[in-house]
């Protein structure tokens, strides 16, 4: 039996949302972006019964998923699929996407949250008519397969030696606990971004909105009795974490406060028993931040590829 789309109301959407793999699918998410007005399409595919369910969004010009978010992907509803139903779902999503007559805009999730799947659906969106725009860089960290023991002996030398001086320094790492706390880890970021001339694209009351929303991380590194980095970190599920904003403050960088941010970040959520810590994109437009890939390295994350579909009327 051949696959189809349907579209589905809002609550309906909320309904499935619920075990979605991805925080920024989930309704949730979508409703801390009430500021923003798109139409949205929430779609199941499937043939007698939903295969996947996803959501795109549609501006005056344009069909664009995600917005506002790192990354989009289409949610499973049967764990797996094969090929060719994987190849079935996209040319109906393809078409189903033609007959809006709007240039697409697609931005898949990094593939080491799902390898396999991001591969095939890749391959058919490419087969459908979609070009790649540009490619990302991102990095993350297998927590799940770094031992503690032999973390730092695996460093380069260079990271060994900044840890080495901010292990010295008696730093001290911290959860943030209080919106006071919070409001400093903020500053501290904001500080980070201006001097170095980098947007900050959420202000304190949509980042701690979206934070209470769908949970997360705010942690703190001290030196003495003043804050000098901070990390914000959002929950995408129950065993991956994104890292959103982490700086210090420039003046302070002597300190190595970030090498010793990366090893706490690295050594709490292995207590946590969390998979992966999403280091974000350190490219932009798929240009990339040679200072940032380098850094990241150096603190043992992996690289991974985050892909923008295009598709023009």
């Amino acid at each position: 039996m051949s696959y189809n789309s349907i579209a589905i109301d809002r609550e309906n959407y909320k309904n499935y949302s619920k075990d979605f793999f991805y925080v920024y699918n989930r309704t949730d998410f979508l409703e801390t972006l009430s500021h923003q007005t798109p139409k949205i399409h929430y779609l199941t595919i499937g043939d007698t019964k939903p295969r996947v369910v996803l959501f795109i969004a549609e501006y005056e010009d344009k069909i664009v998923a995600p917005y506002s978010a790192p990354f989009w992907n289409i949610e499973k509803i049967k764990k797996n699929l094969s090929i060719d139903s994987i190849d079935e779902i996209i040319t109906v999503l393809a078409k189903y996407l033609d007959g809006l007559k709007k240039e697409i805009r697609l931005t898949l999730a990094p593939f080491f949250y799902d390898s396999a799947f991001l591969t095939q659906i890749l391959n058919c969106f490419l087969r459908k008519g979609f070009s790649i725009e540009y490619a990302d860089i991102n990095h993350y960290l297998d927590i799940n397969h770094i031992s503690l023991n032999s973390y730092i002996d695996s460093l380069a030398p260079n990271a060994r030696r900044n840890l080495r001086i901010a292990n010295d320094l008696n730093l001290c790492f911290v959860k943030a606990t209080t919106e006071t706390e919070v409001r400093e880890a903020y500053e501290i970021i904001s500080v980070n971004r201006e001097v170095k001339g980098y947007p900050l694209k959420l202000s304190f009351d949509q980042l701690n909105k979206t934070l209470t929303t769908i949970g997360g991380d705010v942690f703190l590194v001290s030196q003495k009795d003043s804050f000098i980095a901070s990390a914000f970190v959002f929950n995408i599920n129950e065993f991956n974490k994104q890292l959103i904003y982490w700086g210090d403050i420039p003046a302070t960088s002597e300190t190595k406060s970030m090498n010793f941010l990366a090893y706490k970040l690295i050594e709490y959520y292995k207590s946590k028993n969390i998979q992966f810590l999403d280091l974000g994109p350190s490219s932009e437009n798929g240009v990339p931040n040679y200072g940032l890939s380098n850094f990241k390295e150096s603190i043992g994350a992996s690289v991974s590829l985050k892909p923008t579909l295009i598709k023009l009327v």
